[in-house]
């Protein structure tokens, strides 16, 4: 059975990963000094310094070197609502299954790009 984080895609200056192992939850705590629970409590209203952090800690896995000042060049307003997305699925897709407490295999939630009606 795999105990690897899943990742998901997002498309910045090159393809990149997102994903949230327990060191992106750490990174997350230590560079905005609250718990989780209080970063993921009001995302609705999340400050964009906190946006910057959890898309920030959730690539460097991928990308040690990265800083918080070369991500944020990398983001235009236009793509907020994508990246928002694409967190919240990663962050879904790290939690464990409720039933064998193994990270998810299964595809994270709809975007909604192919709900409604269907041909049938």
């Amino acid at each position: 059975m795999s105990r690897i984080t899943p990742t998901v895609t997002v498309n910045l200056d090159k393809e990149r990963h997102l994903r949230y192992d327990l060191n992106a939850l750490v990174d997350i705590e230590e560079a905005t000094g609250k718990p989780l629970s209080e970063i993921f409590t009001d995302t609705a209203n999340m400050s964009m310094k906190n946006f910057r952090i959890l898309l920030w800690a959730g690539l460097k896995s991928e990308d040690p070197a990265l800083t918080r000042e070369q991500l944020g060049a990398m983001i235009d307003v236009s793509i907020f609502a994508e990246l928002k997305d694409a967190i919240g699925q990663a962050v879904f897709a790290s939690q464990p299954d409720q039933a064998t407490g193994e990270p998810k295999n299964e595809e994270s939630p709809s975007d909604g790009e192919n709900s409604g009606p269907t041909d049938a």
